[in-house]
């Protein structure tokens, strides 16, 4: 008997900001836990951190690269009338960090985004 490994996948919100963040996600059909194709909406107040979601997958702890977005049908981030004017999309501005790498128990990593004042304009 072979056992696959297993991965969750954590994106996680940052905010540095001063201001109150809405994140509007959903995964694609295919990664969803149920059939729920519902976009959930997360607040994110100033200085605080949120996971704005997980996912589990069959894989061992690696960064995906340009790729870590594959999962994902909608995410966005806003804060009212101001505009991000950083593309929240591009990997580079997420930091990676293996959160657990076990043996006996499921891989599990994290996105980051941190977020600042000087990320969004009028």
């Amino acid at each position: 008997m072979s056992c696959d490994p297993g991965l969750i996948n954590g994106y996680v919100v940052k905010n540095e900001s001063s201001y109150i963040i809405k994140s509007d996600v959903r995964l694609d059909e295919g990664r969803r836990a149920s059939n729920d194709d519902s976009i959930y909406t997360v607040k994110i107040n100033p200085k605080s951190l949120v996971k704005i979601i997980e996912y589990g997958e069959i894989g061992n702890a690696h960064d995906k690269k340009q790729s870590f977005l594959e999962a994902f049908d909608t995410i966005s981030i806003s804060s009212g009338e101001l505009l991000f004017n950083t593309g929240f999309t591009d990997r580079k501005n997420w930091q990676y960090k293996v959160i657990n790498r076990g043996l006996f128990s499921l891989d599990k990593v994290e996105y980051i985004l941190v977020i600042k004042n000087e990320n969004f304009t009028q």
